[in-house]
Protein backbone atom coordinates (compact mmCIF):
# COMPACT_ATOMS: atom_id res chain seq x y z
CA UNK A 1 0.00 0.00 0.00
CA UNK A 2 1.16 3.50 -0.67
CA UNK A 3 -0.19 6.99 -0.15
CA UNK A 4 1.07 10.50 -0.70
CA UNK A 5 0.71 12.73 2.35
CA UNK A 6 0.85 16.49 2.31
CA UNK A 7 2.25 16.79 5.81
CA UNK A 8 5.01 14.89 7.55
CA UNK A 9 6.09 16.21 10.93
CA UNK A 10 8.97 15.53 13.29
CA UNK A 11 7.44 15.45 16.78
CA UNK A 12 10.22 14.43 19.15
CA UNK A 13 13.89 13.57 19.20
CA UNK A 14 13.76 11.53 22.40
CA UNK A 15 12.17 9.20 21.65
CA UNK A 16 12.31 9.83 17.91
CA UNK A 17 8.69 10.39 16.84
CA UNK A 18 7.18 11.48 13.53
CA UNK A 19 3.60 11.86 12.35
CA UNK A 20 1.46 11.78 9.25
CA UNK A 21 -2.27 12.43 8.94
CA UNK A 22 -4.54 10.27 6.78
CA UNK A 23 -8.14 11.07 5.91
CA UNK A 24 -10.56 8.88 7.84
CA UNK A 25 -12.02 7.69 4.52
CA UNK A 26 -8.59 6.76 3.06
CA UNK A 27 -8.74 3.25 1.64
CA UNK A 28 -5.45 2.21 3.24
CA UNK A 29 -6.07 3.65 6.71
CA UNK A 30 -7.23 0.38 8.25
CA UNK A 31 -4.14 -1.42 6.88
CA UNK A 32 -1.82 1.15 8.47
CA UNK A 33 -3.53 0.70 11.83
CA UNK A 34 -3.74 -3.10 11.63
CA UNK A 35 -0.10 -3.54 10.61
CA UNK A 36 1.15 -1.45 13.51
CA UNK A 37 4.04 -0.19 11.38
CA UNK A 38 4.71 2.09 8.45
CA UNK A 39 7.53 3.59 6.41
CA UNK A 40 7.81 7.20 5.36
CA UNK A 41 9.72 7.61 2.14
CA UNK A 42 10.80 11.17 1.37
CA UNK A 43 10.90 11.37 -2.41
CA UNK A 44 13.73 12.87 -4.46
CA UNK A 45 13.06 16.09 -6.37
CA UNK A 46 12.75 14.11 -9.63
CA UNK A 47 10.21 11.60 -8.25
CA UNK A 48 7.07 13.74 -8.60
CA UNK A 49 5.56 11.00 -10.77
CA UNK A 50 5.54 8.68 -7.75
CA UNK A 51 3.92 11.39 -5.65
CA UNK A 52 1.18 11.77 -8.26
CA UNK A 53 0.70 8.01 -8.50
CA UNK A 54 0.13 7.51 -4.79
CA UNK A 55 -1.95 10.70 -4.45
CA UNK A 56 -4.72 9.17 -6.58
CA UNK A 57 -6.88 6.83 -4.51
CA UNK A 58 -8.23 5.07 -7.62
CA UNK A 59 -4.74 4.19 -8.77
CA UNK A 60 -1.95 2.59 -6.81
CA UNK A 61 -0.23 0.30 -9.18
CA UNK A 62 3.13 -0.92 -7.96
CA UNK A 63 3.90 -2.34 -11.41
CA UNK A 64 6.74 0.07 -12.28
CA UNK A 65 7.71 1.11 -8.75
CA UNK A 66 11.14 0.04 -7.59
CA UNK A 67 10.89 -0.97 -3.96
CA UNK A 68 12.02 -3.56 -1.46
CA UNK A 69 10.74 -5.07 1.76
CA UNK A 70 13.13 -4.67 4.69
CA UNK A 71 13.85 -7.46 7.15
CA UNK A 72 11.46 -5.67 9.55
CA UNK A 73 8.69 -5.84 6.92
CA UNK A 74 8.67 -2.17 5.95
CA UNK A 75 8.29 -1.19 2.30
CA UNK A 76 11.06 1.16 1.16
CA UNK A 77 11.17 2.93 -2.19
CA UNK A 78 14.46 2.51 -4.01
CA UNK A 79 16.26 5.81 -4.56
CA UNK A 80 14.22 7.81 -2.03
CA UNK A 81 15.92 10.85 -0.52
CA UNK A 82 15.19 9.49 2.95
CA UNK A 83 13.29 6.67 4.65
CA UNK A 84 11.90 6.45 8.17
CA UNK A 85 10.90 2.99 9.39
CA UNK A 86 8.37 3.34 12.20
CA UNK A 87 6.12 1.38 14.45
CA UNK A 88 2.75 2.91 15.23
CA UNK A 89 2.94 4.30 18.76
CA UNK A 90 -0.26 6.39 18.87
CA UNK A 91 -3.21 7.56 16.83
CA UNK A 92 -5.37 10.62 17.39
CA UNK A 93 -8.54 11.72 15.60
CA UNK A 94 -8.11 15.29 14.32
CA UNK A 95 -11.09 16.63 12.39
CA UNK A 96 -11.65 14.42 9.34
CA UNK A 97 -8.15 12.90 9.64
CA UNK A 98 -6.40 10.40 11.88
CA UNK A 99 -2.97 11.49 13.06
CA UNK A 100 -0.63 8.50 13.09
CA UNK A 101 2.38 8.85 15.38
CA UNK A 102 5.30 6.59 14.62
CA UNK A 103 8.37 5.84 16.69
CA UNK A 104 11.34 5.77 14.33
CA UNK A 105 13.16 2.44 14.47
CA UNK A 106 15.53 3.14 11.59
CA UNK A 107 16.39 6.14 9.42
CA UNK A 108 18.42 6.42 6.24
CA UNK A 109 19.06 9.27 3.82
CA UNK A 110 21.04 10.22 0.75
CA UNK A 111 22.77 13.54 1.41
CA UNK A 112 23.59 13.89 -2.30
CA UNK A 113 19.99 14.35 -3.50
CA UNK A 114 17.39 17.07 -3.04
CA UNK A 115 14.03 16.15 -1.46
CA UNK A 116 10.72 16.75 -3.24
CA UNK A 117 8.53 19.55 -1.88
CA UNK A 118 4.97 20.57 -2.77
CA UNK A 119 3.83 24.16 -2.32
CA UNK A 120 0.92 26.11 -3.80
CA UNK A 121 -0.02 23.28 -6.13
CA UNK A 122 3.46 22.88 -7.60
CA UNK A 123 6.44 20.61 -7.06
CA UNK A 124 9.85 21.93 -6.16
CA UNK A 125 12.65 21.32 -3.72
CA UNK A 126 14.23 22.94 -0.70
CA UNK A 127 17.03 25.46 -1.06
CA UNK A 128 19.22 26.59 1.80
CA UNK A 129 18.85 30.26 2.66
CA UNK A 130 21.76 32.46 1.63
CA UNK A 131 21.37 34.71 4.66
CA UNK A 132 21.87 33.69 8.26
CA UNK A 133 19.32 34.24 11.00
CA UNK A 134 19.94 37.03 13.53
CA UNK A 135 21.49 35.98 16.81
CA UNK A 136 18.62 37.53 18.82
CA UNK A 137 14.93 36.67 18.32
CA UNK A 138 12.99 39.20 16.31
CA UNK A 139 11.25 41.81 18.47
CA UNK A 140 7.81 41.16 17.03
CA UNK A 141 7.72 37.60 18.41
CA UNK A 142 7.51 38.93 21.95
CA UNK A 143 5.25 41.96 21.48
CA UNK A 144 1.91 42.18 23.20
CA UNK A 145 0.37 43.22 19.86
CA UNK A 146 0.03 39.55 18.90
CA UNK A 147 -0.59 38.28 22.42
CA UNK A 148 2.79 36.70 23.15
CA UNK A 149 4.89 37.97 25.98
Amino acid sequence: MGVTVNSFVSLSLSPPLVSVALHTAARHLRAFIDSGAFAINVLRADQHGLSNLFARPSECSWEDVRSRITTSGHLVLEGAAASFLCHLSAQHPVGDHLLLVGQVEHFSHDACVEPLAFLRGRYGTFRLATQTLPAEPLDHWSTSAIGWG
